[in-house]
Order: structure tokens, then sequence, then C-alpha cells
């Protein structure tokens, strides 16, 4: 897992036991950060397979300059990410303003968020508060 990339961000992964079940939380460590509390946003709800079959797969066809349809997210409930070669657009429901991100980044977050989901057997998804 990438911790470099986690703390540049400043974002935390978690487990937490919800109803019997381990369950995973991301939160931004600085959550006056508008791009990490954007990112933060994006994790609610956000299991990797969203992200593999939909963000991922995007990024690689945009770095291959493939056809894809940019807007195409796999809906997380609380964040929609636009994707580009270079950068990734991330709105979020809290901040309300578009934020970039560049699109290897992000590629970086989401591939260890799925890392870390698939080696701690997490079952579910939950929001800190």
């Amino acid at each position: 897992m990438n911790n470099q990339i986690l703390a540049q961000y400043h974002l935390e992964f978690s487990i937490i036991m919800m109803n019997g079940r381990k369950t995973g939380i991301v939160k931004t460590t600085a959550p006056e950060d508008q791009l990490s509390a954007s990112l933060e946003d994006l994790f609610v709800e956000g299991y990797p397979d969203g992200f593999i079959g939909t963000i991922l797969k995007n990024i690689d066809r945009a770095f291959h300059t493939k056809d894809y349809d940019p807007t195409e997210d796999g809906c997380p409930t609380f964040a929609s990410v636009t994707i580009g070669k270079e950068n990734c657009v991330i709105k979020s429901i809290r901040e309300r303003v578009p934020l970039e991100i560049p699109t290897l980044d992000l590629k970086e977050i989401l591939t260890a968020w799925t890392e870390y989901f698939e080696i701690n057997d997490i079952q579910d998804m939950g929001v800190y508060y």
C-alpha cells in the first residue's frame, strides 16, 4: 500500500466492527483541506468492485488513449469523478466546488484502498463521524 500518497492527501484507512461485520472506513486527517474532504466523500459506500470496474478501468483507458466516458464513475454516493488523462475532477456534495487531482494520484489512492479492502477481508463500507 502506498502510505506516501495517503499522507500527501491526508487520508487514513481503518476498520471497525459494526453489527458483527468488518467495516472499512476512509477518513481525512485534515478536514479543512477541501480536496482531502472530497476524497473522503468519494469513499462513502465506495466498494473496490465499483472502483475497479469503472474509475480504474477508465483511468487505464485514458492513459492508453482509448475511448471511454469520462463521467462514468460507478455512481459514488457523495461525490462524482470526471476522469481525464492528466487530471481528474472530484465534486463532492460537501464541498460543492469541483477540485482537481492528478489522475495518477487518484489511481494510486484507489489501488491502495482496493488492496487494503481485500487484504483485511472487509465486508462493508462505513462513514466516519
